[in-house]
């Protein structure tokens, strides 16, 4: 399995941008600068957010980070089943902006720095987010903006949430052999259904 910083394509005249993505076989982890809000529309299997590896559904949705290993791998007992989802891109820019650092922001802002560990948000709630995202694709300028402000609120307001990774910040630069990493997170996701230990781990590394 690789590791890829990857590029994420946001119009220079706006700080966010939504797209859908379909995964196959050729996905790689990845990390990115910016923040990514990602619902799964069809599909299931394992995600790896940072060091948090699990399994998800449809309507599986995450809020991710800059610069947070992640991805979605799907099952094998649903190859037949695409795998796809509505993906909101942030700019990180946007987030040091003064203006989302108001006190009346505060709960967004708050949001954001969970944000760094991974959260996933549970709950009928989820369904309303995917509908703002999908609204959200279409306006331009400052009624963009202001959907934005509004669909962050609504994520302030879920109150399922859980955070996905242990650390902070999961990052490549933390290691030293990018190689390890590979073998452990490969070992991990053929095995995440049974019992994994320390000792087993450690074997694969001598």
């Amino acid at each position: 399995m690789e590791f890829q910083f990857m590029q994420v394509d946001i119009p220079e005249e706006k700080s966010f941008s939504v797209q859908v993505q379909q995964y196959d076989t050729s996905s790689v982890i990845h990390m990115h600068k910016n923040y990514e809000l990602n619902f799964v529309t069809s599909g299931s299997g394992k995600r790896i957010v940072g060091n948090h590896i699990s399994s998800f559904d449809s309507n599986d949705l995450i809020l991710i980070g800059p610069n947070l290993l992640h991805h979605r791998e799907l099952s094998e007992t649903e190859k037949n089943i695409p795998l796809e989802c509505l993906i909101l891109y942030i700019s990180e820019s946007l987030i040091n902006r003064d203006l989302i650092q108001i006190k009346e922001l505060e709960a967004i802002h708050d949001l954001f720095n969970r944000a760094k560990s991974g959260v996933a948000f549970k709950g009928d709630s989820v369904k309303l987010i995917k509908q703002q995202m999908l609204q959200l694709a279409e306006l331009q300028g400052s009624d963009g903006f202001i959907a934005l402000l509004i669909l962050l609120k609504s994520l302030t307001e879920i109150e399922e949430k859980e955070i996905l990774s242990l650390a902070p910040e999961f990052t490549v630069s933390h290691y030293k052999d990018l190689d390890q990493i590979k073998i452990i997170y490969n070992y991990v996701l053929l095995n995440i259904q049974d019992t994994i230990t320390l000792d087993a781990v450690s074997g694969l590394l001598n």
